[in-house]
């Protein structure tokens, strides 16, 4: 009987009160927390803090996107989920600026008849990226265009200084978006 007194006696005690409030308010900020981080994680909304704001569309790409008067498919050569992730961030951009940019990765293993199609202009390979109005109006960008690169007099290897990806999308944009294809 004096064990379940004591028992009982140190549950009503001062000092374990005091350690279930402070228990009771360790689990409420910790689900304060959880709850603001779901929140805040269903916002579509990015911060680009980058110093040369690498992850953010110029004003003149923004410009060209919203006149965009017909649909263009984007699509990346190779297996889902292995694009290069700077370059897919640059396509998520544009495509959740323009209703009219749709994205696809597309496996030339997997479907042989869809690299041939597009293959005509040069060698298509993994990575390589397809802007298309048409099977008959497109631009391939090969995937060592996506990047800038500089020669490096100490090692004589090419090293990438930036990326160059947005560059070359708008290119490919205003080319097949173009009312006259204009050959030199």
């Amino acid at each position: 009987m004096t064990v379940k007194k004591t028992i009982l006696d140190s549950l009503k005690s001062r000092k374990f009160r005091f350690g279930g409030y402070a228990t009771l308010l360790a689990v409420a900020a910790l689900a304060i927390v959880v709850g603001v981080n779901l929140v805040v994680d269903q916002i579509p909304a990015r911060l680009d803090l980058t110093q040369d704001r690498l992850y953010s569309l110029s004003d003149q790409t923004r410009k060209l996107l919203d006149g965009l008067d017909v649909d263009v498919t984007i699509t990346t050569l190779g297996r889902p989920g292995t694009e290069d992730k700077l370059v897919k961030e640059v396509l998520d951009r544009m495509a959740t600026a323009s209703r009219r940019i749709r994205l696809e990765t597309v496996d030339p293993e997997t479907n042989p008849g869809w690299a041939k199609t597009y293959a005509k202009t040069g060698d298509l390979r993994e990575g390589s990226l397809v802007v298309a109005v048409s099977e008959t109006k497109f631009k391939t960008i090969n995937r060592y265009d996506l990047y800038n690169y500089q020669m490096n007099q100490q090692t004589y290897q090419q090293e990438v200084t930036s990326l160059a990806a947005e560059q070359r999308l708008v290119s490919a944009l205003q080319f097949v978006t173009a009312e006259k294809v204009v050959t030199l």
